[in-house]
């Protein structure tokens, strides 16, 4: 009778247990989807005028160091090499001429700067609604950082639970030719920096994506 007693014991201790893994799972799930909604609602908030002011400030000089980084410096080095052309052909601006035959947003950037483009949009800028603006960027990067860091923490917890129960996630699925979970890569942002893309699902909801983090020097 004791050994029935002892298994019926066992039997509503793992009923518990497993209950209180469920209940764990859930929190989890839940949090995941708070955390995504915050992400959300961190990335598609309206910029501040001075945030917009900086982010053009910071394309503006990135497209000028473009400018200055190639075009530029091959047309002077062309003009150098080949005077030929220039000493026949004094008038003939078109002979190995120094400066670009079109003047391009990358050339206009270099040859203006980003304060005097900025000031020029001055008048644009004054009739944009900047009501309902968002967290400074700065501050937003920051909580990113913060959520994608709580975001993994969640997701190994909730696949320890998984396993707990013998109940290992669903594997996402990829179709031919599309990325794989774990899939990385590698952009330059607007601003200069190298962004490392990481292919994942983060929540376990919903399709997966990529998520970009600034790649560590």
């Amino acid at each position: 009778m004791s050994v029935i007693t002892d298994l019926k014991t066992l039997i509503r201790e793992a009923g518990k247990a497993k209950r209180k893994v469920a209940d764990e799972r859930a929190r989890i799930s839940n949090r995941l989807i708070e955390l995504q909604a915050e992400r959300k609602a961190l990335l598609s908030a309206p910029l501040s005028r001075q945030d917009l002011e900086a982010c053009l400030r910071d394309d503006i000089t990135a497209a000028g160091r473009e400018a200055m980084g190639w075009d530029v410096p091959r047309l002077l080095e062309d003009a150098r090499q080949h005077a030929g052309g220039r000493v026949e052909y004094p008038v003939d601006h078109a002979v190995y001429s120094p400066i670009p035959s079109k003047i391009d947003g990358h050339l206009v950037c270099l040859l203006l700067g980003p304060e005097a483009i900025i000031s020029a949009l001055a008048p644009a800028l004054d009739k944009l609604d900047f009501t309902g603006a968002g967290l400074p960027l700065e501050q937003r990067r920051a909580r990113l950082a913060e959520i994608t860091a709580e975001i993994s923490e969640l997701v190994a917890q909730r696949q320890e639970l998984a396993e707990a129960l013998d109940e290992p996630e669903p594997k996402y699925k990829a179709k031919p030719g599309t990325p794989q979970l774990g899939d990385t890569q590698e952009k330059i942002g607007g601003d200069g920096k190298v962004y490392v893309g990481t292919f994942c699902n983060p929540t376990g909801h919903g399709s997966p994506g990529w998520l970009w983090k600034e790649k560590a020097a």
